[in-house]
């Protein structure tokens, strides 16, 4: 009952799909969320671009991102098919969902689960998911210590007590090996504005080409395959916010002073090395 509640709340109140639009990213900057959370303790260097996020936030767009950004965002909808096709579970979208008590805490889940029939009795109903799709990084036996923390601060925020880790590694490879290979694979085409078409399972490629807009000279077509999956169940830690609420409020409140003073942190002063000729 009190995760059917917690998800109830959720969606309630925060089911609409807003990532990544100018509401999300306005919304973000009056929090830490959980994808940043480890910032505010890793190091001082960290916290202080952390707190630098705050008071003078930049949008991420699809031409400015990082490599490792861009990738995430435009195989996420990709990883989702996949899973949903996997499991029979259908995911509901959510947006950043604010924690109900510390108001400068908040989380962007990438959905909630609901298997096939809406059966409560399967232990997946209700449960959080959040997928990774790294661009370059190995394959390894356990989830990486800040995906951990984020997925923590998600299941803080909603009060649901689950979590579903999913990891595809997707490889993007030449026409010619995209054609000999029989495993899960796919395309999608980007174009230079950050839009992104992507080709349902049922069209045929060139269907699919002559469907789009334009000069197909203009875009530019990723041929994936799907290298490797790992999926991990990840439950709440009840000690993690008593653990870290410390290091977030402190961070928090830092914030708050720089915008009453209209001041930022100083950047920490780099060693200088001298050399003496003997």
């Amino acid at each position: 009952m009190e995760r059917e509640h917690a998800v109830n709340r959720v969606i309630e109140m925060y089911g609409q799909n807003d990532q990544r639009s100018a509401a999300w990213h306005t919304k973000r900057t009056e929090m830490i969320t959980a994808s940043e959370v480890t910032d505010a303790w890793t190091t001082s260097e960290s916290r202080r671009r952390l707190i630098m996020r705050k008071l003078d936030p930049k949008e991420s767009s699809g031409t400015g991102a990082c490599a490792p950004l861009i990738w995430g965002t435009r195989f996420e909808p990709i990883a989702k098919k996949i899973y949903e096709d996997e499991t029979g579970c259908r995911i509901v979208d959510v947006s950043c969902v604010q924690h109900p008590v510390h108001l400068f805490l908040g989380a962007s889940p990438d959905g909630i689960l609901f298997p096939k029939e809406e059966d409560k009795t399967d232990k997946r109903w209700g449960r959080l998911v959040e997928f990774k799709c790294p661009i370059s990084r190995d394959p390894k036996p356990e989830i990486p210590n800040h995906y951990i923390h984020q997925m923590q601060m998600q299941m803080e925020c909603t009060g649901i007590d689950e979590c579903e880790y999913v990891e595809f590694r997707f490889k993007q490879v030449y026409y010619a090996e995209w054609t000999a290979f029989e495993g899960k694979k796919g395309v999608f085409a980007a174009i230079g504005d950050g839009k992104v078409f992507y080709r349902e399972d049922t069209q045929t490629l060139e269907d699919w080409k002559g469907s789009l807009e334009g000069d197909t000279d203009d875009y530019q077509f990723v041929y994936w395959i799907l290298a490797s999956t790992k999926k991990e169940f990840v439950p709440k830690d009840p000690q993690w916010l008593t653990t870290h609420l410390p290091d977030l409020q402190a961070t928090w409140d830092e914030v708050v002073k720089h915008r009453e003073a209209g001041t930022f942190p100083e950047a920490p002063v780099k060693p200088v090395t001298v050399t003496l000729d003997i």
